[in-house]
């Protein structure tokens, strides 16, 4: 019982030094008391599903958000600098610059721990989680391909063929002016990506937007799972000792069953993969078999399973959903999208589905789509980066080795200096008549939204791809008139997710 009493004493002596330590170490730089001391502040931020307000208030309070995004542009410099303390070991970044830095193609700063959070297989990691450098390399070299799209034969026939499918559920779902009803157009519009992103994954769809319906109740329990994954983001250790492989068996079961939700998706997936390997093994030319030829092995490629349809549809299910929310909720910018979009479509086929290329020509349609981006980024939450051996300068302090820092993308994203005295608001117009100066900067922040150098997006040209197709056929198709244009349905717990979008869809008759 003494060796008891003295391994606890030496346990909490060696916690404290260590805090202390932290503590001085980050003594030069402001934020909030309590972040000094412990990870409290940062973890219920994370809990309330507001951590990118807060992180964007402590910015403003303790430091200076600004950007210097193209070389050459004026830089914004506040003496309060642009880092500030949220954590013992935690530096927040308020500087675009010095964030594409950190993460440049040629940077020694390294994932913390904290990307091992984001493992969605408890036998091994994918490429987001993996902190090993040269296992992550080899990750990142065999699943590029696959996810840029660049091996994944007639993707952007897919989103045609997938969305022409969510076109006529929607049409099911269809009310009238006269007598309109309100379904949760949140539900379809996932159903719709997750289709999609499982076709091109394996060569099959799940089949949400034939059944009507949340296959494993998928969405449900992934909702309520976000939750535990941002607290675990701003808690590494508690994600640690819940991973422990004497922990996990406690609770796995329960929480994360293989015939329900996130287990059940995971458990389809592998045995997708299984096919592809053994001595019946089939070759396609979709995310999975780009993989494989690369040379992904099974166990990675069934570790990678579940990242793909996750990243794949819930990131990009956000993203559309917003667009849809923010343009519709407005009567003056749903107009405009509406009529750019009939002008194009005037004496064409009313049954095909705008190219890409043709989208990209939509000038109004596409402001919309950069201010959805800039309004509700998908990742809200913290990612951390370890300052290297040795330590290194930043905006011109002394940072210690070991020292996480982080960026606030939200914050940065509503700079009035960079995007005008409005900033907080959704307004398309600001993208049409800036400067090309100015755009350029405007652009350059907005492309944080899905990373910088080794934290880029490898699947971001799909997004764009879904994105710049779908939204405006089905503002052409449909029109659609949310429930109440004040409530924004989604919550940011490290992702934003949108739990509801109540509106009625009435079907537009072209050609009468």
């Amino acid at each position: 019982m003494i060796l008891l009493w003295i391994v606890l004493l030496l346990f909490l002596a060696s916690s404290l030094v260590s805090r202390f330590k932290a503590s001085y170490n980050l003594r030069h730089f402001n934020g909030p008391f309590s972040a000094a001391w412990s990870r409290f502040f940062i973890i219920r931020a994370a809990w309330s599903g507001k951590q990118y307000l807060i992180l964007q208030a402590l910015g403003e309070r303790y430091g200076k958000l600004h950007s210097n995004p193209v070389p050459g542009a004026p830089a914004y410099r506040s003496s309060k600098g642009n880092l500030t303390r949220i954590a013992p070991n935690v530096l927040l970044v308020t500087d675009a610059d010095t964030w594409r830095y950190v993460n440049g193609a040629r940077s020694i700063y390294r994932k913390s721990d904290q990307y091992n959070v984001f493992k969605f297989d408890p036998r091994g990691h994918h490429v987001i989680s993996e902190t090993d450098h040269t296992k992550w390399k080899y990750l990142r070299q065999a699943s590029a391909h696959g996810f840029s799209g660049k091996e994944v034969d007639n993707i952007e026939g897919t989103v045609d063929l997938v969305f022409l499918k969510l076109v006529d559920l929607l049409r099911r779902k269809s009310s009238t002016f006269h007598n309109p009803s309100f379904i949760d157009l949140a539900r379809p519009l996932h159903y719709y990506t997750s289709d999609f992103i499982t076709k091109i994954d394996f060569g099959k769809e799940l089949g949400f937007i034939e059944a009507d319906d949340d296959i494993f109740h998928y969405m449900e329990d992934t909702s309520k799972f976000f939750p535990f994954l941002a607290v675990c983001a701003a808690w590494p250790n508690l994600f640690h000792f819940l991973d422990h492989k004497w922990v996990r068996p406690l609770y796995e079961s329960k929480l994360l069953p293989k015939d329900r939700g996130i287990g059940a998706l995971r458990e389809w997936a592998k045995k997708e993969v299984k096919t592809r390997f053994g001595s019946g093994k089939v070759d396609q030319r979709d995310m999975l078999g780009s993989f494989i030829r690369h040379g992904m092995s099974q166990f990675d490629a069934e570790c990678t399973a579940l990242l793909q349809v996750m990243a794949g549809s819930d990131t990009v299910a956000s993203q559309l959903i917003s667009a849809i929310y923010f343009i519709t909720s407005n009567p003056w910018i749903h107009k405009k999208v509406y009529d750019e979009v009939s002008e194009w479509k005037q004496g064409k086929s009313l049954d095909g589905v705008i190219s890409q290329n043709e989208a990209r020509t939509l000038g109004y349609t596409q402001a919309c789509i950069k201010e959805t981006l800039r309004c509700a980024p998908v990742i809200s939450g913290i990612i951390e980066r370890l300052v290297p051996v040795g330590g290194d300068t930043l905006d011109g302090k002394f940072v210690p080795e070991g020292t996480r820092v982080v960026f606030d993308l939200y914050g940065s994203l509503r700079r009035k200096e960079i995007f005008g005295r409005d900033a907080e608001i959704f307004r398309p117009e600001r993208w049409l008549e800036r400067s090309e100066e100015d755009l350029a900067q405007m652009k350059s922040l907005v492309g944080l939204v899905f990373g910088v150098g080794k934290i880029d997006c490898m699947g971001k040209a799909i997004a764009y791809l879904e994105l710049e197709k779908v939204v405006p056929e089905l503002i052409y198709r449909f029109y659609i008139m949310p429930k109440d244009p004040s409530h924004f349905g989604a919550i940011h717990h490290h992702i934003l997710a949108w739990h509801e979008f109540s509106a009625s869809i009435i079907e537009r008759k072209h050609g009468d």
